[in-house]
């Protein structure tokens, strides 16, 4: 089964009216007029069979899917090379709808796609005193203009993982910036990090949230949150992150934010995540052991954000050791070979020749 080039609106719309039932497994939007854009620009292709339907959206960095799905015997699909799909799901759901989940995975698997990413949301009920941050005088704040989509764009892809969906495409940025839905916190001139937000009187989401890292540890993320929320008393605010992000975590836990139930997984076709590296994957394997709830494919500051201790590295260095049957000595063991997963790796391949 392959996918075909949406030319008229209406014939996504009504092949989801057609499609959806209660019961569905899906994660398309209801409202299709959020394809429209995509769709007039020739980036937006579709399938139907029999009660299954799939949708592609293109981007500049990846295909999005989006799908309804009603029958588990009957969902096959060939799948494009850096495809991502992310679905959302109830922690307090019945165990039905968990059986649904595990073969909604299963399924998804033996269409290439690889788990990559897990998340969950926290919310916040804005209002009292207590969720406010310090002043931190060093910062200044600016709201992004049209003008600024270039350093924009450099700041998330120097935070976010492109292949995990997150980075919005040109018109979605192009419609933050021209909302004032982006505001830059600066230091001394500098961009130190941003904060892109949605959302009105009522309701709002913290879509992004970032800090370089020459900026990091220095209370940026504490304080652009705080500035945040400071204009939405009475409003619920919800944000996404990872499950193993405990900076983020930490930051939106200050402020009251707590865990709503809500979780989702992130899936990912791409050859070059499939066929993982053998030595990565024993690495990720002994560091989630070692020190588990650390997101070690994104963390680049290991050390000097002090997220690992002298004794997990002790604990780390004797399991590579012993995993990879290689002798680090006392030269072996600097903050610069243990910040990152990538520092480590090279260092494995520089003791293994």
């Amino acid at each position: 089964m392959s996918l075909k080039k949406v030319d008229d609106p209406s014939e996504l719309s009504a092949a989801v009216k057609e499609s959806y039932h209660i019961g569905s497994i899906t994660n398309i939007p209801l409202d299709t007029g959020k394809f429209m854009p995509e769709i007039l620009l020739g980036n937006v292709m579709m399938e139907k069979h029999g009660n299954n339907l799939f949708v592609l959206k293109k981007t500049e960095y990846v295909n999005k899917l989006y799908f309804i799905i009603n029958d588990f015997e009957d969902l096959s699909l060939d799948i494009p090379e850096k495809t991502v799909t992310e679905y959302s799901y109830k922690t307090r759901d019945s165990v039905k709808d968990f059986e649904s989940l595990k073969r909604l995975s299963d399924r998804l698997e033996k269409l290439a796609m690889t788990e990559v990413l897990s998340r969950k949301r926290f919310s916040l009920k804005c209002g009292g005193e207590e969720h406010t941050a310090a002043v931190n005088d060093a910062v200044s704040f600016r709201i992004a203009g049209t003008g600024d989509s270039a350093l924009v764009l450099t700041t998330l892809t120097a935070n976010f993982d492109v292949q995990t969906g997150c980075i919005p495409s040109r018109d979605e940025m192009n419609a933050a910036l021209e909302a004032g839905n982006i505001i830059f916190a600066e230091v001394d001139g500098k961009t130190a990090g941003l904060i892109h937000l949605e959302g009105n009187d009522r309701s709002a989401e913290i879509r992004h949230l970032c800090v370089n890292d020459e900026f990091r540890n220095k209370g940026i993320a504490e304080t652009l949150v705080g500035h945040f929320i400071s204009f939405f008393k009475g409003s619920i605010v919800r944000v996404w992150t990872g499950e193993n992000n405990t900076a983020a975590i930490r930051t939106y836990s200050r402020f009251g934010f707590m865990e709503d139930g809500m979780k989702s997984l992130v899936f990912l076709k791409n050859s070059e995540v499939k066929n993982m590296d053998d030595k990565l994957e024993k690495l990720v394997a002994i560091l989630n052991d070692e020190v588990p709830g650390v997101d070690f494919m994104k963390e680049k500051n290991l050390v000097d954000d002090e997220i690992l201790t002298s004794l997990d590295i002790i604990g780390i260095v004797t399991s590579i050791s012993l995993n990879f049957n290689i002798d680090l000595d006392v030269d072996d063991i600097v903050p610069e070979n243990f910040n990152s997963i990538d520092d480590m790796l090279e260092m494995i391949n520089r003791k293994l020749g």
